[in-house]
């Protein structure tokens, strides 16, 4: 019987395990009457607790499974990107629905979605691919996210705050959905000043914690006091490096990714380094999608594109450090105007943002 997933709304919770690397919860599992009865999630080489998407996506994988009793649920994490479709293959041979978070799993999901097809697969901010070409799978649904948006009311947030009217970007591995939070975060500044310079780099890491606080300190030390960082683990250490600056008495902010960081950045009576976070509802996202798997409407063979229309993107509801309410006002006056098709925010393709820059 082919093992199928539903997307209803937007909130998500699941766990999946298989080795001394993952998790498991035995409440269901194959022999189960559930419409879902499983669901496994696998890491990339970031692990479940980069803080970032791996671990936004757990979460709505755990929202998941606490609202539907019985359901089995665990995650795998990847050591090396090797390991990438054995993992897939072994979680597929346990659950039915096997959640892959992030563009390491474009290739890897096309080969293992093919080999078992009664598995249903989920996959974030990727889609099938074979070589260089994109591949339809009927058992397979696609997530993207609209980054740039998020990223231009991450710009606007600091070019509103910056008292050096010179601030930075520092992104994990280029691809497509950090790009396009860069190139969202500059046109966000500029829109609030076009004289703001906004300094572009890339760290080719997602789990390199030196190279990010080494990089933020560079950033900081040249007078910039804003830093957005998308980059997975490389943002423990760039947040690191704003928290020892901050307490020796130098003003270093940084705006997080994904989730909401402003907990990360916290180094004392509650006060955090984080301005605000560019956010991404992976787990809604997730959550979604298994609900409507769950209840037939299975997204397969789709790809689905969730931006501020979807509330898929944006701010945290609550940001503490935002203070001024001009700048609280203008967020929510271009949110409304990018969700009324006022504003366009251009993605990465068309606003191209590179590595070693100013703009």
């Amino acid at each position: 019987m082919k093992k199928l997933l539903a997307l209803t709304s937007l909130a998500l919770v699941f766990t999946l395990g298989l080795t001394a690397c993952g998790s498991t919860s035995d409440n269901g599992g194959e022999g189960s009457d559930l419409p879902v009865a499983s669901v496994g999630l696998v890491t990339d080489t970031g692990g479940i607790n980069d803080k970032s998407f791996n671990q936004g996506s757990w979460e709505g994988v755990e929202e998941f499974v606490a609202a539907n009793e019985g359901v089995e649920s665990g995650y795998l994490e990847t050591q090396q990107d090797s390991d990438i479709l054995p993992n897939l293959d072994t979680s597929a041979a346990r659950y039915q629905v096997v959640v892959a978070p992030g563009f390491k799993f474009s290739e890897g999901i096309a080969v293992s979605a093919k080999q078992n097809p009664e598995t249903s697969y989920v996959i974030l901010d990727a889609t099938p691919t074979e070589g260089d070409a994109e591949v339809t799978l009927e058992n397979v649904a696609s997530i993207l996210f609209r980054e740039e948006q998020a990223g231009y009311l991450a710009g606007i947030v600091a070019a509103k705050t910056t008292k050096s009217d010179t601030i930075g970007f520092i992104g994990g591995i280029p691809v497509p959905a950090v790009m396009n939070f860069a190139a969202g975060y500059v046109q966000g500044a500029k829109s609030v000043n076009p004289d703001i310079k906004v300094d572009v780099q890339y760290a080719n890491s997602f789990t390199d914690t030196t190279i990010g606080k080494q990089k933020a300190s560079a950033m900081y030390a040249s007078g910039m006091d804003i830093i957005f960082v998308a980059a997975g683990g490389v943002g423990t250490g760039v947040i690191e490096q704003a928290k020892e600056l901050t307490t020796q008495g130098t003003e270093a902010w940084v705006i997080g990714v994904d989730r909401d960081q402003y907990a990360d950045g916290e180094y004392g009576d509650g006060k955090s380094v984080i301005l605000t976070s560019a956010v991404k509802h992976v787990g809604a996202a997730v959550n979604q999608t298994l609900n409507a798997i769950k209840d037939g409407n299975a997204p397969f063979g789709q790809v689905q594109t969730l931006g501020i229309s979807e509330d898929a993107v944006g701010l945290p509801a609550e940001n503490p450090n935002i203070t001024d309410q001009e700048t609280l006002d203008l967020i929510a006056s271009e949110t409304e105007k990018m969700k009324a098709g006022e504003v366009t925010v251009k993605t990465n393709a068309d606003f191209p943002v590179q590595d070693a820059k100013i703009y």
